[in-house]
């Protein structure tokens, strides 16, 4: 069956249209028209003009809408029409051939001579009108015309049964032997094709004349962009609906029969969305066994539609299944990106053959962005990025996207100037769609490998996105699980440790002071004896645990350099020191290194202090915990009393600001350390005699000491306010302060202590100056 394009249509219902009136004119416009309203209202907006009261009045005017409405329609519907003009105004009539001659279109203008194959409105009229019989059949109105001849809507005349169908018919003036073998071609075409996807040859014959016809269902659709365009389906779903054209061109190649006319006006859309493929006029017949076809042209003419043509068919080679690739990839080209992959207009021949057979067209995402304007009958249209995704569902960016890359690739193999680079089928142009929608690697792209695993992971993107954040939350689990563990490990082995130490101490003290002393004064214990006896009890309650061991030595350790025997204490930390290395516990290495290092900044020897600090603070800063944290502000504020006492304090002065911040950051907040290290801050100043910092740490001091009721460094601190305000001539205020100090001395180490007799003794010199002791709040440090 030979169609048009929408346009084609409007023109042969109107043609119809004009040899009716009334109600016939109402009933067949109902019934050709009643899915395209807009249609109708066209048509009888044109038909109104025929009205003779519409024909009263200003001719000058009704001449000049006349005169457009005329410009919109073809030769034959332009002539029909003024005819009917001319029935009513033969003055109207007048005016508006004049009109169409200074336009330079006349209504009588002769047709350009060309091949009846070149151009579908230079076939002559069949001289069929609506109610003409055609055998069985009863004509209701043209639908269109082609190179092979005109199609009409009929439906049949007898009582057996009444169905729609379309009738081919070739006209008197085209019945040459040629072209009655040609459509006679194509009848038998339709008969050997029986496909979904394909009209379907229900009947043929010949009229009394002898013109041949026959007859097919009829497919009551729109060509394929429009349909596409009107349900504004998506890119995947015209790659469905495009899917199934190439179903009915594979079957039509493998029953060896090249279509060689595919385009968007020969593949009608159901309303069911069925694509049905049309119009077998210019098809080729292959030899069975060959590709190469049978010869059925004439000489001189090459039928076919040059938009759509491939360049073996523009340069008159043979033609093969390879053409119908070419044109399926411009038809999807077209489909996909809303423009023609060619548009060539008034060219000439050479013009369309350089364009056909070298030039290649943009790929259809760069296309995509171009804005074109087309002129069509009824109006204007522009075609934007924006109005294309939109018919597509999407937007401008994301349909680029989609464009880019695969569906670039396929489309552009497909039409291709070597049709042996082509896909080799339209079945393997499907096939390779389904690879696409289904997010497997396309043929047209090769098989690289970073092709091959970018297609995998976006077939598989949600099981693999799925399967990564399972696999993740696994490993946090476990992870999680492990930090557990270990963290509950280490806290039983603390208290193990802790349980151990205690139960010793307790055992061993119990046990040391029942034994009768020998030499020293009473009630004194010889550190040797302490020593001896612990390491003999150790091997005794602890003899296969290294660990607790280390721990109730480095215990029994601090307790002798407590007591001043720093060589026994030595000695002990050493040799836990020593256990602690094999055990690998950076922690518990880290703090035996810390108390040795203090023993030999008693004895001045800073050089080994140093060394063995640094050694434990390489160890607590590889830690990542809260307690090594501690650990190693403890160790930076050792590390700060050794730099000073070798004189260096350019390097002690950070070490004091690094450690009082470890202390004072730390969610569980230690006021004594921080005290502590003030008050090593407020000593290292002062012994530089910087001043400037001294009020504000002093007052700090003073806060974190009372809070923590740190009374041992609040005695010293009082006593550096004294020594503040003395130098400062606040004589009563320090006077208070040293009191302050000299009574918590007594509270907090005895009278007899050296500090407290020390204080008493500077408290003697201020009372001989005879001062007033102020009140408490007079003093701006307690403020």
């Amino acid at each position: 069956m030979d169609t048009a394009s929408g346009e084609d249509q409007f023109q042969h219902i109107f043609i119809a249209a004009l040899d009716l009136s009334g109600e016939a004119r109402d009933a067949f416009l109902d019934k050709v028209c009643r899915k395209q309203p807009d249609l109708r209202e066209e048509i009888e907006e044109i038909l109104a003009t025929l009205d003779p009261t519409e024909l009263t009045g200003s001719k000058e005017k009704r001449a000049l809408d006349i005169f457009g409405f005329c410009l919109d329609l073809d030769r034959e519907a332009r002539a029909m029409y003024l005819a009917k003009v001319a029935e009513r105004c033969a003055e109207v009539r007048e005016k508006v051939d004049k009109l169409l001659t200074s336009h330079g279109e006349a209504a009588d203008a002769e047709f350009i001579e060309a091949s009846p194959m070149a151009d579908p409105e230079q076939v002559p009229s069949t001289g069929l009108k609506a109610n003409d019989v055609v055998g069985p059949y009863r004509v209701i109105h043209e639908i269109g015309r082609g190179g092979m001849g005109a199609v009409y809507m009929a439906t049949r005349k007898d009582e057996e049964f009444e169905q729609e169908v379309a009738l081919k018919i070739l006209p008197y003036a085209m019945a040459t032997q040629d072209l009655i073998s040609r459509f006679n071609n194509e009848r038998q075409i339709m008969a050997n094709l029986s496909h979904p996807n394909i009209a379907t040859l229900l009947d043929g014959g010949a009229t009394d004349d002898g013109l041949p016809y026959f007859v097919m269902e009829y497919v009551d659709g729109v060509p394929i962009h429009d349909y596409c365009d009107f349900q504004k389906l998506t890119i995947a779903a015209r790659l469905r609906l495009f899917r199934k054209v190439c179903s009915a061109v594979h079957f039509a190649h493998q029953n060896l029969v090249v279509h060689r006319d595919l385009k968007p006006g020969n593949i009608l859309v159901t309303a069911a969305g069925e694509p049905k493929l049309l119009d077998f006029g210019i098809a080729k017949i292959l030899r069975p066994g060959s590709h190469e076809p049978v010869t059925l042209t004439e000489s001189g003419v090459r039928p076919m539609t040059p938009e759509y043509a491939s360049p073996e068919q523009v340069r008159g080679e043979i033609v093969t299944t390879e053409s119908d690739i070419y044109a399926l990839g411009l038809l999807l080209y077209e489909l996909l990106s809303g423009h023609r992959a060619h548009r060539f207009g008034n060219r000439t021949e050479e013009d369309v053959q350089r364009v056909v057979c070298d030039d290649y067209p943009p790929r259809p995402s760069v296309v995509f962005w171009e804005r074109f304007q087309i002129e069509r009958a009824r109006g204007t249209v522009v075609l934007t990025p924006e109005s294309i995704s939109e018919k597509r569902r999407t937007d401008p960016r994301r349909m680029e996207r989609q464009l880019r890359g695969d569906l670039d690739n396929m489309i552009m193999k497909a039409i291709t100037k070597d049709p042996d680079l082509r896909y080799a089928s339209a079945e393997q142009f499907s096939l390779d769609i389904v690879n696409y929608l289904s997010g497997h690697p396309v043929l047209a792209r090769g098989h690289s490998p970073l092709y091959l695993m970018q297609r995998f992971w976006e077939r598989h993107q949600f099981a693999m996105m799925t399967t990564f954040i399972m696999v993740v939350m696994v490993l946090l689990f476990v992870v999680t699980a492990l930090v557990q563990h270990r963290e509950t490990l280490a806290q039983r082995r603390a208290a193990e440790m802790q349980r151990a130490k205690a139960h010793f101490v307790g055992e061993f003290f119990s046990d040391l002071f029942a034994v009768p002393q020998v030499g020293g004064p009473a009630g004194e214990i010889p550190a040797n004896l302490i020593t001896d006896r612990a390491m003999r009890r150790i091997q005794e309650f602890y003899p296969d645990n290294p660990a607790v061991q280390a721990a109730v030595m480095h215990t029994v350790g601090s307790v002798c350099l407590n007591l001043g025997a720093e060589n026994q204490a030595e000695s002990i930390i050493t040799e836990a020191l020593a256990l602690r290395r094999e055990q690998g516990e950076a922690r518990d290495v880290a703090e035996s290194l810390r108390v040795l290092a203090g023993i030999h900044a008693r004895r001045r020897h800073f050089d080994k202090a140093e060394c063995l600090l640094l050694e434990a603070r390489s160890l607590t800063e590889a830690e990542d915990d809260q307690i090594a944290a501690l650990m190693d502000g403890q160790v930076l504020q050792d590390l700060a009393e050794v730099y000073d006492g070798q004189g260096r304090h350019d390097l002690a002065e950070p070490m004091l600001w690094r450690a009082l911040a470890v202390f004072h950051n730390q969610d569980q907040r230690d006021p004594e350390r921080v005290s502590r290290i003030l008050y090593a801050l407020i000593s290292h100043y002062q012994e530089l005699e910087k001043w400037s910092h001294e009020e504000v740490l002093l007052k700090w001091a003073l806060e974190e000491q009372i809070q923590a009721g740190s009374d041992e460094y609040l005695v010293h601190t009082f006593a550096r306010v004294a020594e503040k305000l003395r130098r400062e001539g606040e004589h009563a205020r320090a006077d208070y302060f040293l009191q302050c100090a000299f009574d918590l001395s007594r509270e907090t180490y005895g009278a007899q202590h050296r500090l407290a007799r020390n204080l008493e003794q500077a408290l003697r010199e201020f009372d001989e100056t005879g001062v007033a002791e102020p009140e408490p709040n007079d003093s701006p440090l307690v403020q």
